[in-house]
């Protein structure tokens, strides 16, 4: 393991056009139960660099064969031109492309709960060995992504829009209003306002955008939009003002109501290098429980 500690982190408004809401977004496992200050599980860096937030510290990891700990409030944000493979302590792995930001935080809605909170990027999904009732769901802003045990793809959008895109058996997907699509392999269903699209044939340059889980920075105009977003208009998958109205709705994409609410600050990332220790109490974004 390649660990070199950093400076802490501040809050800025460089991102507030970008991760505001993404933010508010949350990956969810329905599988067991994460104590305080635990380990999560771990992580390896296949390619390039791994940065997590810990403790108000920002420590770097290079790519390495060697497995890192991943611990309980642990924001992990993969570096461009990097891929991390993370292995919770639940029955999934995910791989997370280049700039993905996630966090581990607890999180809670009704009778569903998890560990961590996808905040912005593309990543694979792999579950297996799920029993009885048991299910692995993601949360972002705007969609639940639910399985029994499959594989399948997935991009949040820098305003939390979700889409999901399914490899093996069955994969669903709900919006805000809570009605599931079911997306089978090779479809694909998105999120845009308070629904889930119903599942259709991914379009050839979504599944090519796919295949590298690589993401632009957060703070691009280009995160604000899917992957291949104009051939989901031109197959009918998104309307033709589709890209406006996701930058419009990006102003209420974190508000799902209830419990689900999240209030979050912004957060620069990269301006951690240039933070001190005193900054530590900034750090924590304020998620609602």
């Amino acid at each position: 393991m390649n660990a070199n500690p950093m400076h802490g982190m501040i809050l800025s408004s460089r991102l507030a056009t970008a991760l505001v809401l993404a933010l508010a977004g949350g990956l969810m496992f329905g599988t067991g139960t994460l104590q305080a200050a635990s380990l999560y599980g771990t992580a390896a860096v296949e390619e390039g660099t791994l940065t997590i937030i810990r403790s108000g510290r920002s420590i770097e990891f290079k790519s390495s064969p060697e497995e890192i700990q991943v611990e309980a409030k642990d924001l992990l944000r993969v570096r461009e031109n990097s891929r991390v493979l993370l292995k919770p302590n639940e029955k999934a792995v995910l791989t997370l492309g280049s700039n993905a930001v996630f966090q581990v935080e607890p999180w809670q809605s009704g009778d569903n709960g998890g560990f961590m909170r996808a905040l912005f990027g593309r990543f694979r999904a792999t579950v297996t060995g799920l029993a009885g009732n048991e299910r692995f769901n993601v949360k972002t802003a705007t969609a639940t992504i639910g399985v029994k045990g499959t594989e399948y793809r997935s991009a949040v959008t820098s305003g939390g829009q979700t889409a999901a895109m399914g490899e093996e058996h069955t994969t669903t997907l709900a919006g805000r209003d809570g009605v599931e699509q079911p997306v089978n392999a090779g479809q694909l269903s998105v999120t845009v306002g308070s629904s889930a699209t119903v599942a259709v044939t991914a379009p050839e340059e979504f599944r090519r955008s796919m295949e590298s889980l690589n993401s632009p920075e957060p703070t691009s105009r280009q995160a604000q939009d899917f992957p291949a977003q104009d051939a989901l208009i031109k197959a009918g998958v998104l309307a033709p003002d589709a890209g406006a109205r996701m930058r419009q709705e990006k102003g209420d994409a974190g508000s799902a109501g209830g419990r689900d609410e999240i209030s979050a600050p912004q957060i620069d990332l990269d301006a951690a290098r240039q933070a001190g220790s005193q900054n530590v109490m900034r750090l924590k974004p304020d998620f609602g429980k």
